[in-house]
């Protein structure tokens, strides 16, 4: 079920971002990138790119932990404070990250956009306060406020073009 899960989201988080990445379609607007760090790959007339720092990509962890946030708002309100206050800390750290190395101008309305229309895809699949989503949310909890600050200092340890893949 976790895996359904896993690809409901990907696909929805991709027909979200696809204009994003489409917009990266031609080679004369894609930005050389640190040696290494991020490769394009090119299919038709969609450019695709693909993290290789072995860091993640930073669009995937940051969609994830918009849904485990989500979570956490409607269905744990209250609880686990100081895990639900890091990732508040981690996502607007990755918000920060994404503003500051995105090829082309990106404004954190555009983000809260695009993260609206994300989540308000996930609603469509279900209650999120049940399946796949809450297991989602309490394995990351379960890891704890250091870890997720740990693992977040770690996805942004490298400045480089935030991009979806790979992702899960």
């Amino acid at each position: 079920m976790l895996m359904l899960y896993r690809w409901t989201l990907a696909l929805a988080l991709a027909a979200v971002l696809m204009p994003m990445l489409t917009a990266l379609a031609s080679a004369d607007q894609i930005p050389a990138a640190p040696s290494g760090s991020v490769e394009t790959y090119r299919l038709g007339n969609q450019a695709f790119q693909v993290d290789n720092t072995g860091k993640g990509a930073v669009l995937c962890i940051w969609s994830i932990y918009d849904t485990v946030r989500l979570v956490g708002r409607e269905c744990h309100p209250g609880q686990d404070v100081a895990f639900q206050a890091e990732l508040e800390q981690s996502i607007a750290r990755i918000d920060e990250f994404i503003i500051a190395n995105s090829a082309r101008p990106v404004s954190k309305e555009q983000l809260n956009a695009l993260r609206a229309k994300g989540l308000e895809m996930l609603r469509l699949y279900g209650n999120i306060c049940t399946g796949d989503t809450e297991k989602f949310y309490q394995m990351f909890r379960s890891r704890g406020a250091s870890a997720l600050r740990e693992q977040t200092t770690d996805l942004l340890s490298i400045p480089r073009e935030p991009v979806m893949n790979p992702c899960l």
